[in-house]
């Protein structure tokens, strides 16, 4: 459902809007999208007046098994079909560039190893966090030289103070970036806030903005439209919400704002028929979406992978879910760690202990 509805005489620029179903979807399927499928939704999407399809990370951990969609090789974009007017993006993570706090060069070159003239790639975006955002910005800095454009995906803004968001925006302006978005990582950032964080990163900054939403605790729509109505330009979202955790904005249902917005002719059957085909049955297998466990990871800022990871677990029941978020909601889980997960699964195996309810337990 859309909800804040937006009033189009307050938006003075387009929106440009970037599908990332591949790339953030990919958490639930190894980024193992069949080639057929692929080809079907960016055609699907490029018809729906999406500019940009984001299809997959460029990483550089080649542990188990991954997709396709999870290298994004320059061959692999060879054999599939872009249409012409729809450009291509990736996605690096900032924990692939940096070692001892310094920017790894090395890493870059192996990740974007050629020029823009000889890529089928138009913009690569670094997810980074803080702690990594000097490194990350001196790899926009090469990236930019080799013809790209650029963008840096900033993550957990919640933990942020609008001090600290100001002195961002003073940072980045010395640097060629051509977005700078802010990531709602753990989905729980209120929509009142939205507005204060835009006139903080804009206090220095005054380059394109974008913002992507994560849908925990069904906000996903009302951040995207009060963003918006405080000046960004760019916006992410996926079909059927398709990403990691409870998911994203939902593209089939945004794509209608933002062609009021941008006043496109846009055909939407074909991405109408590849949800039914194909993203609800695997919406089905996979079940993404934002539920109560999800709700709760929001609130007490847990990291939705924990919750992903349990719920794909048929040994788990609600029991097992509620006691992990009580045990954790008190501790930091801002971010993923296997090891904490793995106790966890442990300790609730034990059938003497799951029996005990939800009282509060602590995992280490």
């Amino acid at each position: 459902m859309l909800s804040g509805k937006l009033n189009n005489k307050m938006i003075q620029k387009k929106i440009i809007h970037l599908d990332c179903t591949l790339r953030d979807g990919g958490y639930y399927n190894n980024w193992d999208f069949k080639e057929e499928l692929i080809n079907d939704y960016l055609e699907a999407i490029s018809l729906a007046g999406i500019e940009i399809a984001e299809i997959g990370f460029r990483f550089i951990n080649k542990i188990g098994f991954k997709g396709a969609c999870a290298f994004s090789s320059e061959e692999f974009l060879k054999n599939i079909n872009i249409p012409s007017n729809l450009s291509i993006g990736i996605m690096l993570n900032s924990s692939d560039l940096v070692e001892d706090n310094f920017l790894n060069t090395k890493a870059l070159d192996q990740l974007v190893p050629l020029n823009k003239t000889d890529s089928a790639v138009d913009i690569i975006r670094i997810a980074s966090n803080l702690k990594h955002l000097k490194s990350s910005l001196e790899a926009s800095n090469i990236i930019k030289q080799k013809g790209y454009k650029v963008g840096i995906n900033l993550t957990h803004i919640c933990d942020l103070s609008l001090k600290d968001i100001e002195q961002i925006s003073l940072d980045i302006k010395e640097y060629p970036l051509d977005v700078f978005y802010f990531a709602d990582s753990m989905g729980n950032l209120k929509t009142e806030k939205i507005s204060l964080i835009i006139s903080a990163l804009k206090k220095h900054w005054d380059g394109m903005i974008g913002f992507h939403a994560h849908d925990n605790m069904l906000l996903a729509c009302a951040n995207t439209n009060e963003a918006i109505k405080n000046g960004i330009n760019w916006i992410d979202s996926t079909i059927t919400g398709m990403g990691r955790g409870a998911g994203n904005l939902c593209t089939e249902q945004y794509i209608l704002e933002t062609n009021k917005i941008n006043n496109n002719n846009l055909n939407i059957l074909p991405l109408l028929k590849l949800v039914r085909k194909t993203f609800n049955p695997l919406k089905l297998n996979y079940k993404w979406g934002s539920n109560t466990f999800y709700y709760l990871a929001g609130q007490y800022n847990i990291h939705p992978t924990y919750i992903q990871e349990l719920l794909s677990d048929e040994k788990y029941d609600e029991e097992d879910i509620i006691c992990f978020i009580e045990n954790l909601k008190n501790n930091s889980a801002k971010t993923f760690d296997s090891e904490i997960l793995n106790s966890a699964k442990k300790y609730l195996s034990d059938s003497s202990k799951r029996n005990m309810g939800s009282k509060k337990y602590v995992f280490k």
